[in-house]
């Protein structure tokens, strides 16, 4: 049964700091081997590319690391290990859009921090309170509404609240879009667009994990560039042709079964399996 530990497992090793670490994990579908009694470690300045043939287990690890429920076929054992600071951000290679079509493209990058945006719709649904002609300013319970609102305005500061569009407009920009798309609903932009949507609410999360599977399917190099992330986030992708020209300093490569072909960069990977 594969055990999740969440706090007390900062430590160092080799000189990077860990953040995420599995061990002795073995992966089963049916009767079909994903891993095998495999372990790595996931330091804080590394950049890692899974790759594998269709079919291998690519998706299901990232989906595993992610936190999403798996599939019910799969059979888990081993152990992960995350640090307590660590947050994970997955890019899957599909998304359902269906509840969102009708927000334009900036409403929906807003959506990242859903705390700010509960604050920012109490703090309007209370400005429109305050508004009205019948309100009694001195009563018990008009102060009371000014206390909250009060409170409401200092936790919006404090999280960001004023920067957040431009933030927002600032990743939107980078990922390729113009300040005519940032209004476009989402129903007007292709797969691939929504796709790159979605990964601006990634960014804007800004977790310390990046899960990419198969990013390059929506992707271009130059808006890789433009994030300006690279260097600052650990990427896991299932797809390697990216990761040299966009200038990751230390990859290590894994090869799900069956093949078991392991290259290793930085230590990263110890697998059961023939190396």
């Amino acid at each position: 049964m594969l055990q999740n530990y969440f706090n007390d497992v900062d430590y160092f090793y080799q000189g990077l700091f860990i953040m995420l670490e599995a061990r002795n994990l073995s992966l089963t579908v049916g009767t079909k081997e994903l891993l095998t009694d495999t372990s790595f470690r996931i330091g804080d300045k590394d950049h890692v590319s899974l790759v594998g043939l269709n079919g291998t287990g690519k998706t299901t690890l990232l989906r595993l690391i992610s936190g999403p429920k798996t599939e019910s076929a799969l059979v888990i054992t081993g152990h992960f290990l995350k640090s307590a600071d660590t947050t994970i951000g997955y890019l899957p290679q599909e998304i359902s859009f269906d509840a969102d079509l009708e927000k334009t493209a900036l409403q929906y990058a807003l959506q990242a921090n859903a705390r700010l945006a509960e604050l920012a719709h109490k703090i309007t649904r209370m400005e429109h309170e305050l508004a009205l002609p019948e309100q009694d300013y001195e009563s018990e319970s008009y102060h009371q509404l000014i206390e909250r609102f009060s409170d409401a305005m200092h936790e919006f500061d404090h999280l960001g609240g004023y920067t957040m569009q431009s933030n927002a407009e600032k990743v939107l920009a980078g990922l390729g879009f113009s300040e005519i798309d940032f209004h476009k609903k989402v129903k007007a932009f292709s797969g691939g667009w929504q796709m790159r949507l979605h990964l601006t609410k990634l960014l804007l999360q800004n977790p310390t994990l990046l899960l990419l599977d198969e990013p390059t399917n929506h992707l271009d190099i130059d808006s890789l560039r433009n994030m300006g992330v690279c260097r600052e986030r650990v990427w896991i992708w299932a797809d390697l042709s990216y990761l040299r020209p966009i200038g990751c300093p230390r990859n290590s490569r894994y090869q799900p079964q069956p093949s078991c072909r392991y290259r290793r960069h930085s230590r990263l990977f110890k697998s059961g399996c023939r190396q």
